[in-house]
């Protein structure tokens, strides 16, 4: 029987987990990357990681790529949620609630992950498959071999798609107006697997454990304030760290030294188009609160997976939209409500409204008695049902 072709135009994360798992059942894959793929020279020292819950290491198992990375990786058990936005008064103005995997009988929520690392990793795996080619280094249009032969074209190639805007799919996107600082931390207290995000008016600061008494840092701010803690010296940026963490890690220091981006979010009119899929940050991008999006672009690429799949057990043309619609169809409320939801609470936390911050604060004390309904919330901040 013919084997069924896929071309994946992206070779990060997503896209290579992607490949990885449906050239392990069988399917042709073309992998195209602009840029070369990542090697272990690439691998420096960087604030960049991800905090992935269950159901992506699920997809990176599936991948064969997580035994590997485990010992490399740091337990999530406990998400701390406080706000703080009557910063920079004193500690008792602050709201925190502990929100434990405990609860939900499991032994974590997750891992934090370093990113280079693991995407070297899905890299090499790749270069190594009979059933995967690998065109690196390389730009190819809509009229290249590889597109044109395809059962199907995935887009896995972020935020400024080329493969979206030979679908002609539209996408509704948005400056934030604010940055993410990121930079590596030790301290001089455990951090006990506790992941620790506070909610300020700039935006929010989270402090991630990614070690023994080390912990990455997303420190969100507007992006003019961004800018400006980015030129202060080293002493006096650690200082402004320090500050902001509360003394809840005790004395801190700096590994890894800071770096930002500006945030924004983007959300495509549609998934698919004959032939096309979307996954990832060419589908959708999200503000770093609440850690959703590679955790959404890693959903997407498992039902993607299941869906061509299937699809090729019972003969069908992958690329039709009928098969199409169904990963549409399946995808459509996580992504819908993860963008509603997180833009909804970014606007409210990076808010000085006093009506606004009262209801943060009554919400958050509130969470502590709400029973079935905690437990509820737990569960779709996981991963959503349906």
């Amino acid at each position: 029987m013919k084997k069924s072709k896929v071309t994946i135009i992206g070779a990060g994360v997503p896209g290579l987990s992607l490949a990885l798992i449906l050239a392990d059942k069988d399917v042709d894959v073309t992998l195209v990357d602009k840029n070369k793929l990542l090697v272990h020279d690439d691998i420096k020292p960087s604030a960049r990681t991800v905090a992935l819950m269950n159901g992506s290491l699920d997809v990176l198992r599936c991948a064969n790529v997580w035994p590997e990375f485990e010992n490399q990786s740091t337990r999530l058990a406990t998400l701390s949620v406080i706000d703080d936005s009557h910063f920079p008064r004193g500690i008792e103005n602050m709201v925190r609630e502990d929100f434990k995997a405990s609860e939900l009988d499991l032994a974590e929520f997750g891992y934090n992950i370093p990113l280079l690392p693991l995407t070297v990793a899905l890299a090499d795996k790749a270069k190594l498959h009979d059933n995967i080619t690998i065109m690196d280094g390389v730009d190819v249009d809509q009229g290249h071999d590889v597109i044109v032969n395809a059962d199907l074209v995935v887009g896995a190639d972020g935020r400024r798609s080329t493969v979206r805007e030979w679908a002609g799919i539209n996408a509704a996107q948005k400056d934030y107006g604010q940055s993410a600082i990121t930079c590596v931390i030790s301290h001089s207290q455990s951090h006990d697997d506790t992941s620790t995000e506070f909610h300020r008016t700039g935006g929010p600061c989270a402090f991630v454990p990614c070690g023994d008494n080390t912990s990455a840092v997303v420190w969100v701010e507007k992006t003019d304030d961004a800018n400006e803690f980015l030129k202060l010296p080293r002493a006096a940026f650690i200082s402004a760290l320090q500050e902001r963490s509360r003394g809840i890690l005790g004395q801190i220091d700096m590994i890894v030294d800071p770096v930002s981006w500006p945030l924004m979010t983007l959300k495509a009119d549609r998934l698919i188009a004959p032939k096309i899929a979307l996954i990832a940050e060419a589908a959708h991008v999200l503000s770093p609160i609440g850690a959703q999006g590679l955790n959404i672009s890693l959903r997407d690429v498992e039902v993607l997976a299941n869906t061509v799949l299937k699809a090729v057990k019972a003969g069908r043309d992958i690329g039709s939209m009928n098969v199409l619609k169904t990963y549409e169809r399946r995808r459509h409320r996580d992504v819908t409500s993860r963008h509603f939801g997180v833009n909804m609470l970014n606007q409210m936390v990076a808010n000085d409204n006093v009506i606004l911050r009262e209801m943060r604060r009554f919400g958050l004390r509130a969470i502590k008695y709400a029973g079935p309904l905690r437990k509820l919330l737990m569960k779709e901040g996981l991963a959503p049902k349906g």
